[in-house]
């Protein structure tokens, strides 16, 4: 809950640039939140970029569309490749351009937000993408505890025993 309400704020303050980076196994709830976010905030413009186009985040052509959208909220889901540490096996120029418009040269001027989702561990991300000021919260979605998972399945009116932890999508469909 914690990281909820730092996200909210982050997501309401104006003329603030930075990045939430969400992180966890498949099915643990990471775009359930996202659509969450989006619905919470009506007035705030969202962008989703599919992660066939990540890509090409560090590409010229892409940096430039980018700037366009001063004000926004961009959503970089299954982002692992864009995001990874420069030093192994990441996109030198995709982080590059990550810091400029969450903190650097650019983030000044566009205010832009970013909302990266991956499944990797957290070690393996560009430290510079970690610095206090640019990341505004890192969360790690798990699985739900068996006393969470029985009750969201009884809210839902589904009557079982739950012996073990479920993911999110385990227990929605």
């Amino acid at each position: 809950i914690k990281e909820d309400e730092k996200i909210q704020k982050f997501i309401e303050e104006n003329g603030k640039s930075g990045l939430v980076l969400l992180h966890g196994a498949f099915g643990t709830g990471k775009s359930s939140y996202i659509k969450h976010l989006i619905n919470k905030h009506p007035d705030k413009k969202f962008v989703f970029v599919p992660s066939m186009s990540i890509r090409n985040l560090g590409s010229e052509a892409f940096g430039s569309f980018l700037t366009t959208l001063n004000e926004h909220i961009i959503i970089l889901e299954d982002c692992e490749n864009a995001i990874r540490d420069r030093k192994g096996t990441g996109d030198a120029s995709a982080v590059s351009l990550l810091l400029n418009m969450t903190d650097g040269i650019l983030g000044d001027d566009l205010n832009m937000k970013f909302i990266c989702t991956f499944n990797d561990d957290m070690k393996s991300i560009d430290s510079a993408l970690l610095r206090k000021g640019r990341c505004i919260s890192k969360y790690e979605f798990t699985e739900l505890s068996e006393e969470k998972a029985q009750a969201l399945l009884k809210e839902r009116g589904i009557e079982t025993i739950v012996d073990k932890p479920l993911t999110l999508a385990d227990v929605l469909l």
